[in-house]
């Protein structure tokens, strides 16, 4: 299925390398795996669920000339971009209470 995106006189922010992207690559994830729930679904309106509150809203964001992940991708598809928050790694006895907290909320 396509559609047309219409950018007033401009491109779509969107960048061939849309791997390079975290929240992109996030973002397809998940939808990857709501689609994949939906198509399970026994009910018959998960599919248009999927559309509403998954596809829509996340492309909203994807694709957003101002503010989205890629605004700032070039007119030659180059990757430009704000600078990554700073970040420090979680220390390991941190990391390790996290998990086996994720592991018991999963049981």
């Amino acid at each position: 299925m396509r559609h047309k995106i219409s950018y007033k006189d401009r491109s779509p922010p969107w960048n061939p390398r849309r791997w390079a992207y975290p929240e992109v690559v996030a973002r397809l994830t998940a939808l990857h795996h709501a689609w994949e729930e939906a198509r399970v679904s026994d009910s018959g309106s998960a599919m248009s669920s999927w559309w509403m509150q998954h596809l829509e809203p996340h492309l909203r964001v994807i694709l957003d000339g101002d503010t989205g992940p890629m605004a700032n991708a070039t007119s030659d598809r180059s990757l430009m971009g704000l600078p990554a928050m700073p970040d420090e790694p979680v220390p390991a006895g941190v990391l390790a209470v996290i998990l086996e907290q994720n592991d018991r909320a999963g049981r």
